[in-house]
Order: C-alpha cells, then structure tokens, then sequence
C-alpha cells in the first residue's frame, strides 16, 4: 500500500496548461501582453518557472493571490506597467524560489520591512520607474543572495535616522559571487543618497550611480556597503572631490566618468589605501596639486586622460610609489619641468600624447628607473619648441619612446640596449 501510495505522488501530473487570452505559453514559460490581467494566473501548470505580464492591471500584490496562482516553482516574475501600486508585506511566502524578480514603470508608493521576505533566493532585483519614498533601511534586509539591484529611474527618499552604530555592528563574511547596485539620479533622489540604507546587503561589491548632483553625496554617504570593491560615477555634477569615501576602505577600482570635476581637494582618498585603478579621465581638471593623491599607496593605475591639465606641480605625484601607468593624453600641457616624476619610481608606462607640449627639461623624467615606455605622439605640427637631447639619457630601462609629429611629423625613435 505505501509503495502504491509513493508511485502515485510521483507520478501525479501537473495541472494541464490553460493559457490565457493574448498570452504565450508552455510548460515552463508565459508572457502575457494586454491580457486584461487583473491579478496573477491561477490556471498555468505548476511546472511555470517564468511568468512576464506587460501592460495589464494588476493593482495590488498579496499573500492571497500569490497562493492562489499556484506558482510555487516559479523563478523569474516581471511585471511591467501592470499599473501596481502595492505589495504587501511577506506577498512571496509561496514563491520563495524566485532568482529574478523585476518590477518596472509602476506607480508603487511605498515598500514595507517585510516586503521581499522569504526572498532567500533572489538574486536580481530591478524596480526601475517607480515611487519609492522612503526607502526604510530594512526593506532589503530580506535579501541575502541579492547580486543585482536595479534602481534607475526611480524617486527615492532615503531615510534620515540611520545609527552608525547599527552599521558598525553588521559583519559581512566571505562574498560569495559579486553584486553589483544601480542607482540613477534622472528622475530626482530626493535628499542625500545614504547607503547605510543597503549595510545589510554584503554581496554588493560593484556600485554603479549615474546622473546625480554631488550635494547628494554626504560625508557618512558609504558607510554601509563595506564590502564595495568597485565604484562608478557617471555623468554627473561632482564638482569638487571631497573626502566621502569613509565606509570604502577595500575600494580597489574607482572612476569618474565625466563627473564634471575641476578639482579634488587634500586628503580627499586618504581612506583608500588599496585602491589600484583611479579613472579620472574626460573631466575638468586643470591641474594637478600637491598632496592631490595622497594615501593612494596602492595605486598601480591612474588616468588622467582627455581633462583640461596644464599645469603639473611640484610634487603632484606624491605618495603614489606603487603606480605603474600613468596616462596624460589629451590634455592641455605645455610643459614638463625637471623632476616632475621623482615620486614615481615604480613606474612603466606614461602616455602624455596629443598635448601642446612646447617645452621637457633635461631632467623632466628623473627618478623614473623602471619606465619602459614613454609615448608623446602628436598631431600637431609645431609642438617643442624647447627640447633636450640628454632628457632620455638617464632612463636605463627605457625600451621605446615615441615622439611621431613633435618635429613637424618628423618621427624619432630612441632604442636603448
């Protein structure tokens, strides 16, 4: 009898598939458009793993309608402009095995505590175009396997009353696989972005925020996500570089992508010192000062390409005895005077091409004995007007210098064995 019992739950067969008005569907799949869906589908097989609705009305998420579906093995859901305006707290309690969840251009309002609990699974979330205000600090709690959080094209609200003593005491272990946060400013974040809201989400490694304004970017603003290895800032209104990275101490890779800068004040990156790749290309810069990159000891990669450079100061390079490539194309420079890379000892690579370079003393390239490639190529034809023979003489581990259009087109190798 209870071999009978065994075989006949084993091979129960699914629900049969009943699909819907204006849906396509299989055993596994269902994408529904203009169905006139005004709640989840509770005649698709159980074997469903992806449903994706577009264009319906589907106001409201709760633990009911989830039930009722019936869509317990379901792994990917997206709703987009479904019209919804609320989930209710601990909504997926029968869909806890969902790795995917996205749910875009709707009009939600508000997320709850408990709103993505019993989430474990879930590893993607996009809530792109929607109104979220506040987001409370615990409303991603729930998420411990999230890799990816999309929040583009959303108003935001952070919360204000956030301890740092609450940040402190969170612990993350070894990460796993790397998450990666987008947040984009194009449709306003209301107040200051405060990412002690994600300090429980130790996955994210990569943070990625694009559009935004700099007052948006407090001094606490990175406390939470102490496990981010990567930044990005795009396309947005940095002005100065102030000292807010705080929070940020295993930063490896951080890029300004044109942010708009003009200046980064003393001291700005002293907390990231294992910082090796700094991208500051395609910015306003005008020089470069002393003390400007200090603590970055780290540092192996630094890009200073396609800025408004022209000046170099004394000692602008200081503290970077770890960097290997240094990168100056495109800039404005005219000259280099003697010493200006006395701090870079280690260095291997620089590349100061396209610049209006009139002008390279005799000891401009001092203190570089591990350089072993030099590129001033140009495209114009009346560059140097001032310029020593002896300037490479002291470079002994020099392989290749490329000075193409310094001479009126005239190419010069030196080759040094």
């Amino acid at each position: 009898m209870l071999i009978i019992l065994v075989l006949a739950m084993v091979f129960t067969p699914s629900r049969p598939l009943e699909c819907p008005t204006q849906c396509r569907c299989s055993n596994y799949k269902t994408w529904c458009k203009f169905s006139r869906l005004y709640k989840l589908p509770s005649q698709l097989p159980d074997t469903t793993q992806l449903l994706s609705i577009h264009y319906d009305d589907i106001k409201i998420l709760n633990t009911s309608m989830v039930t009722r579906s019936g869509l317990r093995n379901l792994t990917h859901l997206e709703l987009n402009k479904v019209q919804l305006q609320q989930i209710e707290p601990g909504s997926f309690k029968d869909m806890n095995l969902l790795e995917k969840l996205i749910i875009t251009n709707n009009n939600i309002s508000e997320l709850h505590a408990d709103t993505f609990k019993y989430l474990n699974n879930l590893h993607y979330l996009k809530l792109r175009g929607n109104i979220v205000t506040p987001l409370q600090n615990r409303v991603l709690s729930h998420l411990v396997n999230i890799r990816y959080l999309y929040l583009h094209d959303c108003v935001i609200y952070f919360p204000t009353n956030i301890s740092n003593s609450v940040i402190k005491s969170s612990n993350c272990g070894p990460i796993k696989s790397p998450g990666v946060l987008e947040l984009d400013d194009r449709y306003n974040i209301k107040n200051s972005i405060d990412f002690r809201t994600f300090h429980h989400l130790c996955s994210f490694t990569h943070i990625i925020i694009s559009s935004f304004s700099s007052q948006h970017i407090t001094k606490d603003a990175f406390l939470g996500p102490s496990s981010v290895t990567d930044l990005q800032l795009r396309h947005v209104s940095f002005g100065i570089v102030t000292n807010v990275f705080s929070g940020l101490e295993k930063l490896i890779k951080l890029q300004f992508i044109s942010a708009r800068l003009y200046d980064i004040e003393i001291g700005a990156f002293e907390n990231l010192t294992l910082l090796k790749y700094l991208k500051l290309s395609d910015n306003n810069l005008i020089k470069i000062s002393s003390g400007m990159f200090r603590g970055l000891r780290s540092l192996k990669v630094l890009k200073l390409d396609h800025t408004h450079i022209s000046t170099l100061e004394n000692n602008g390079f200081e503290g970077l005895q770890s960097l290997e490539s240094l990168s100056l194309d495109h800039c404005r420079l005219h000259s280099i005077a003697n010493d200006t890379f006395i701090a870079l000892t280690y260095l291997k690579e620089l590349f100061i091409s396209s610049n209006n370079m009139k002008q390279i003393d005799a000891d401009a390239f001092n203190g570089l004995n591990q350089i072993k490639t030099i590129d001033l190529i140009t495209h114009y034809s009346y560059n140097i007007i001032s310029f020593k023979n002896n300037s490479f003489s002291k470079l002994k581990t020099i392989g290749f210098v490329n000075l193409f259009g310094l001479f009126k087109y005239f190419q010069k190798t030196y080759q040094t064995v």
